[in-house]
């Protein structure tokens, strides 16, 4: 039944990372607790598994259509690997609270933004991209592989919006986009947590639950290609929206968790 519960998990995740260009921490982290018995430390690191599983699959799907800007993906990824390396290995050895603390601020701080934004979007939805310079890319990369490293977010919740907000490429691209630089950074964010706590125990490499994982990888491979496909259908508003919601809900159970550590 658990398996099942994950399976139906990662149908979600792989909606949410396809059309919407999230890769599924903002869902994974909060809710897999409910789940399994695993501590924050290992839901960030098994939210990040899920997402390298889920956006090798996306990653290959936009390659294939042409739809990578790998001008673009390059100094991101990378830059977001080396502070994602960084900041996971030092989130594999925080306490609880300081954990469910920093990811209810990261989720109050995006649901802020996307609200903030809302009124300019139609001022902008219009507008081309601008010419960026290369250190943009390697400022967005870089502060979101840290996000993710210490809260298990892939980052395309952050990097999605801030790369619209800034107009530095085609709307059309920046799901593609994203799912380059998360495939990159949560990749260096898995190898921080394996370190921090080299001992494999069957499916259970250090503190990263794969078999969890490949529950949830699995539910989202059965709608990825379908997600993939027409993603770029999808408006900008209707995108903040499903985002909104998402966000407002789990922002809710996040804050309410993070509370009952606190014993407030």
């Amino acid at each position: 039944m658990v398996y099942l519960t994950l399976i139906g998990l990662g149908l979600l995740v792989g909606t949410c990372s396809a059309t919407i260009g999230i890769g599924g921490g903002i869902i994974v982290v909060p809710l897999l607790p409910l789940l399994l018995p695993v501590s924050p430390a290992e839901a960030i690191a098994t939210s990040l598994a899920t997402i390298f599983l889920v956006t090798i699959r996306n990653t290959i799907g936009f390659a294939r259509m042409g739809s990578l800007s790998w001008h673009a993906v390059l100094p991101m990824g990378l830059a977001a690997g080396v502070t994602s390396l960084t900041v996971s290995s030092f989130a594999a050895r925080a306490s609880e609270i300081v954990l469910k603390t920093s990811f209810s601020i990261m989720l109050l701080g995006l649901l802020a933004f996307v609200t903030l934004r809302g009124a300019q979007v139609v001022a902008e939805q219009n507008l081309g991209p601008k010419a960026p310079r290369s250190w943009m890319w390697i400022w967005i990369g870089g502060f979101c592989g840290a996000v993710s490293g210490g809260t298990g977010v892939g980052s395309g919740v952050i990097a999605g919006p801030l790369i619209m907000r800034l107009r530095l490429i085609d709307a059309s691209r920046v799901v593609p986009l994203v799912n380059g630089m998360m495939l990159m950074n949560t990749a260096c964010g898995l190898i921080g947590f394996a370190m921090s706590r080299p001992v494999w125990s069957g499916w259970h490499w250090g503190p990263i639950w794969w078999e969890a994982a490949l529950m949830i990888f699995a539910g989202a491979q059965l709608v990825a290609p379908f997600a993939i496909r027409y993603q770029h259908k999808m408006s900008e508003n209707l995108r903040k929206s499903v985002l909104m919601v998402l966000l407002v809900g789990l922002s809710i159970h996040s804050v309410w968790e993070t509370i009952k550590v606190w014993d407030l």
